[in-house]
């Protein structure tokens, strides 16, 4: 009789534990899926509204943005690790999940000619630059970390 109730548990238990891994699985993807729309929000009502001031918090790109590119950066490297976009006036947007302080991201060809470096810090731990890239692949690394790697593929349409 004892054993049958032990294995009632163990199976009750999973089944709760699998309704949690769920949940939890569920969140990360709505909250992640936010992130990004809030993002692309932020930069399209900046581009409609070049002329007036802008709000608090919301930079105005320079020109035209023709497309983003959006990554976190945790502990296991870039996610995601690999993007394709079309060539033209592009925002990368970089958050540092890490709990590191202070990165060094560099911008490379795939050649390895570097084209630009970005540093981001405990006071700003979000990256936003406007770049133009052509068509080509590229590489974004951290200085420290060889292994956090994101590949760019820039595309002619």
């Amino acid at each position: 009789m004892l054993n049958y109730f032990k294995s009632r548990l163990n199976v009750r238990n999973a089944g709760m534990l699998v309704a949690v891994i769920t949940v939890v699985v569920g969140l990360y993807v709505h909250a992640r899926t936010a992130s990004e729309a809030a993002v692309r929000t932020k930069v399209r009502s900046a581009t409609e509204t070049q002329d007036q001031r802008p709000p608090n918090g919301i930079h105005l790109p320079k020109q035209k943005v023709d497309d983003l590119i959006v990554l976190e950066l945790s502990r296991f490297g870039f996610m995601p690790a690999e993007i394709t976009r079309r060539k033209g006036h592009l925002i990368i947007s970089v958050t540092n999940r890490t709990g590191i302080g202070e990165l060094a991201l560099q911008l490379q060809r795939a050649d390895g000619e570097r084209l630009r470096e970005f540093h981001l810090t405990t006071e700003r731990p979000r990256l936003r630059e406007e770049i133009d890239l052509p068509a080509g692949e590229y590489v974004l690394t951290e200085a420290n970390h060889p292994e956090w790697v994101c590949r760019i593929t820039i595309g002619d349409k």
